[in-house]
């Protein structure tokens, strides 16, 4: 569980105005770098908070991201791949 000083952590300028999350740009976090659908990651990895560490590739949340972005369903993607 995360608390005060772990969200401290995360630089200002990834949070949004309320302070009740991650700034987003468009329909994705700002910590996200990379092309969706290609590659991407997080820049604050280390610090990201709670909420971002409970997502895990394949799960409904992010089934409904890829869904947002017209990806293929991850189950999809594993079994193209030989995964």
């Amino acid at each position: 569980m995360e608390d005060e000083d772990d969200l401290c952590r995360i630089p200002r300028h990834f949070v949004d105005d309320s302070m009740n999350g991650m700034r987003c740009d468009g329909d994705r976090c700002a910590a996200l770098v990379g092309e969706v659908g290609v590659k991407t990651g997080c820049v604050i990895y280390g610090q990201r908070p709670d909420v971002c560490r409970a997502c895990e590739p394949g799960d409904a949340a992010c089934q409904i991201a890829r869904d947002r972005f017209g990806l293929p369903r991850l189950d999809a993607v594993l079994t193209y791949r030989g995964f």
